[in-house]
């Protein structure tokens, strides 16, 4: 069922600092406190990937198309998870570029789990692939280290989104790098 004709990935980073909380991570990697916590990041980054619906379905290959847009939301935080399926279940209505209602998923993987060692790499490899598999890509950039929003040491985005959209081949143009700020 989630294999719909038009599909957005959706990859919250919401860093380490953040995601696994009090198991022993202390690399001060928290890519959402300085842009508000992880409620504004969630919904940053859903309203990014509606701005890609839109985007898509004005495409060429879909003006006559009446296909339903499938959302797939991929997080490190499964507060962000629960707090994305709160918002999705209020915005699964008709929507404003005139298609019918969106579907969205998630799993129910916790991904405190990744700390399991080999076996939990499974969960992690799930993730990457399901989002592999859409159409459209949204991950969230990392704060600015400059303006003083971000203390860690990563990339400007998840090197896991990235993986994603290199397994799945997801051209550019159906890539946004959501800003949280």
């Amino acid at each position: 069922r989630m294999f719909t004709s038009k599909r957005i990935g959706i990859h919250l980073r919401v860093g380490d600092a953040v995601a696994f909380e009090n198991n022993s991570i202390n690399n001060n990697d928290s890519r959402v406190e300085a842009v508000g916590g992880i409620e504004n990041a969630v919904g940053k980054v859903l309203d990014c990937a509606d701005e890609l619906a839109s985007k898509m379905l004005k495409s060429s290959e879909s003006k006559n198309s009446t296909s339903t847009m499938t959302y797939f939301f991929a997080t490190d935080s499964a507060k962000a998870k629960v707090i994305a399926a709160r918002i999705m279940k209020k915005r699964q209505q008709p929507n404003d570029y005139g298609k019918t209602p969106l579907h969205f998923y998630t799993t129910e993987i916790n991904p405190v789990s990744y700390l399991g060692g080999v076996s939990s790499d499974r969960e992690a490899w799930l993730e990457a692939y399901l989002l592999s598999m859409m159409d459209g890509l949204v991950m969230n950039t990392t704060p600015s280290k400059e303006k003083g929003l971000y203390k860690g040491s990563a990339a400007s985005e998840s090197t896991f989104a990235m993986l994603a959209k290199n397994m799945g081949m997801i051209p550019d143009e159906r890539v946004i790098k959501c800003d949280l700020i």
